[in-house]
């Protein structure tokens, strides 16, 4: 058994060796016929002379494996009517046309190498008929000429060599009628054969016309299907040069984009540093009850706020405008009175419009009774740039109207109304394009000119639209149009108000840190606590110092600027977390950035408020009055989130 298994291997290896050594065999057989049958240059001819240059090989090749077939038989004898001197002619016929092969193989000219092999081959066969072959069937291979004439020199071409044909076979059929004898083959024969041959050639080159037109069609379609293809790489290169250009113009505008919100959030911070400090000391000045202000100080102070309070307003424009053309602005849409909204601002504003002397009237439907869906930050806002603007832009003695009435499809309007010069046809395009004040700057009206465009901008926010109509000499109109809402549901309960305990702010006791470089910021909050004589304050102008004082001292709060001298303020911040001594202390950022983006990532980070420079003294009190009271283990949870 052992042995027939080691046989049975032997076997199947050699049977693989066989099979892997015929398939080599046959790869050598393909590649020897291929370089064959293409004279040995593949790809370096277009397809119709390829075409060609192949056929004539194999033209080639049979008439030589015939011609040297019949010259062995009749060299030879083996026939009884073999002719040993046609067998001699035959195989130098075969001579010929392997020298044809080779000279085409060499050279590569295949006009030449056609004419010759044609040559070639109407000789043969005119021996063949003077001869008759063997058996008297050599005249039967002048059927072999026409589509060889036809395919290898051409129609045109094709027709010289039909004539010359038919003119050695007619010459042949004369020499019949007369009796000379030149031929074997009867006059009547010859007759019948060179009218075949003719019909031949025209049925062959019927064939070669249909065939051509037919092959131009085809060539037609593929030189449209390559010109179609060259369009389409082109017009994919254009799209991938469109694609990389806005890809470097997506880079560049998200550059351009980082730039100018890190210019605005530096201007912001630049600007808003020195404002706490101009603010800030004018509202402890102006709300000093120990020291009370002389009517000329008051005045003066009141003078100082105002003016600060118009460029803190300017600050807060530019950047509402960059957050909006950035696209990171939110906005809160909830149920709002837009009667109640819109009163509250007339009220504010209506000093102003006395001031001027212009009269300020209202229609608005009763309470609650017009709810819309909007930010009721944003929609004061727009308000009051609405009416800042019909103010600003009046004559002496003119007037202002709000009005508040329904709109189409359930939604409400409100549209501010004045007595004013009204707008210029030709500034009416431009009016809602941001830094364009159009006349305000001749007439020396204070602003920025972007208000109206934030005001539009923040109205298509909240689902609505702002829109306007101005005549000269007969004021404008400016009509914001809002969703409608649902009026919200009565609360079923209310907070116990904040002193109920019997526990007041004046009361309070408690440490706070204020890790702070800013020495003005500094004597500011030192001046507002002040009046909170409970709380002591700790000062770190460092963070590093800052944070070893809170691990040190453990104080009730810690107030906490970003821009620090050492390292930045959310450094100190995550190591104040980290560390298990001061991760229970609230922590409030007092910052001059108000950028939104920044402001929210700061808030992400658990600190338990955001003040923005200049500081609000009220708002900046009761945040230290809650998170006092909260207790400095229980305010860590507090959440005073937003920025003031």
């Amino acid at each position: 058994m052992p042995g027939r298994g080691a046989d049975a291997v032997r076997r199947r290896r050699g049977a693989s060796a066989v099979s892997f050594s015929d398939a080599r065999a046959i790869r050598t057989l393909r590649i020897l016929w291929s370089e064959f049958v293409t004279s040995g240059r593949p790809g370096q001819f277009d397809p119709t002379t390829s075409r060609r240059v192949r056929f004539i090989n194999l033209f080639a090749l049979v008439t030589i494996l015939t011609v040297v077939t019949f010259g062995v038989v009749n060299l030879f004898s083996l026939m009884s009517e073999s002719v040993p001197a046609n067998g001699i002619m035959e195989l130098a016929f075969a001579v010929m046309d392997a020298l044809v092969i080779l000279y085409l193989r060499k050279g590569g000219n295949l006009p030449f190498a056609a004419n010759a092999g044609l040559l070639a081959t109407a000789l043969c066969m005119t021996y063949l008929t003077l001869t008759g072959g063997m058996g008297g069937t050599g005249i039967l291979w002048w059927f072999c000429l026409p589509p060889a004439a036809f395919y290898l020199v051409g129609r045109r071409r094709g027709w010289w060599w039909i004539g010359a044909t038919s003119a050695v076979i007619l010459a042949l059929f004369l020499d019949g009628l007369g009796g000379i004898g030149l031929t074997p083959y009867p006059a009547f024969f010859l007759r019948q054969f060179l009218a075949a041959y003719l019909v031949v050639s025209l049925l062959t080159f019927a064939y070669e016309v249909t065939r051509d037109n037919y092959e131009a069609r085809l060539g037609k379609q593929a030189e449209e299907v390559r010109s179609a293809n060259r369009n389409l790489l082109r017009e994919m290169e254009r799209r991938r040069r469109v694609q990389a250009d806005l890809e470097v113009a997506k880079a560049e505008a998200e550059r351009a984009n980082r730039a100018k919100s890190e210019f605005l959030s530096r201007m912001s911070h630049e600007l808003r540093t020195p404002m706490n400090a101009i603010l800030g000391f004018s509202q402890l000045l102006e709300s000093d009850e120990r020291e009370p202000l002389t009517p000329g100080q008051r005045e003066s102070v009141s003078a100082i706020i105002k003016g600060g309070r118009h460029l803190l307003g300017l600050i807060n424009e530019v950047l509402d405008l960059a957050r909006i053309e950035s696209g990171r602005i939110e906005v809160d849409l909830q149920p709002v009175d837009l009667a109640a909204s819109a009163a509250e601002v007339c009220r504010s504003v209506r000093p102003l419009a006395e001031e001027k002397g212009l009269t300020l009237t209202t229609s608005l439907p009763e309470a609650n009774a017009c709810w819309v869906s909007a930010d009721p930050h944003r929609l004061r806002q727009i308000l009051l740039n609405l009416l800042s603007n019909a103010i600003k832009y009046n004559r002496k003695g003119g007037f202002v109207r709000l009005e508040v009435r329904a709109g189409e499809g359930g939604r409400w309007m409100a549209e501010v109304v004045d007595g004013g010069p009204g707008i210029a046809a030709e500034d009416q395009p431009r009016l809602f394009e941001a830094f364009q004040r159009l006349s305000a700057d001749r007439l020396g009206i204070e602003g920025t000119g972007i208000g109206l465009a934030i005001s539009r901008q923040l109205a298509e926010l909240m689902g609505g639209s702002m829109s306007f109509a101005s005549a000269p000499g007969e004021g404008s109109r400016f009509s914001v149009v809002l969703p409608g809402a649902s009026p919200p549901e009565a609360a079923e309960s209310r907070a116990e108000e904040a002193g109920a305990s019997g526990s007041g702010p004046s009361r309070l006791i408690g440490t706070v840190l204020y890790v702070e470089d800013d020495l003005s910021n500094l004597g500011l909050v030192r001046q507002v606590l002040k009046r909170r004589p409970g709380i002591s304050l700790l000062h770190a102008a460092q963070g590093n110092l800052g944070f070893e004082l809170a691990r040190a001292q453990r104080p009730d709060l810690v107030l906490l600027d970003l821009h620090l001298p050492d390292i930045h303020g959310l450094e100190v911040l995550e190591r104040l977390r980290l560390d298990g001594a001061t991760r229970g202390i609230p922590v409030v950022v007092v910052s001059a950035t108000a950028m939104p983006g920044e402001v929210d990532d700061v808030l992400a980070r658990g600190v338990s408020g955001y003040l923005t420079k200049p500081l609000d003294i009220r708002r900046f009190l009761e945040t230290l009055d809650v998170l006092l009271e909260a207790g400095p283990r229980r305010a860590g949870g507090a959440g005073m989130g937003g920025a003031a």
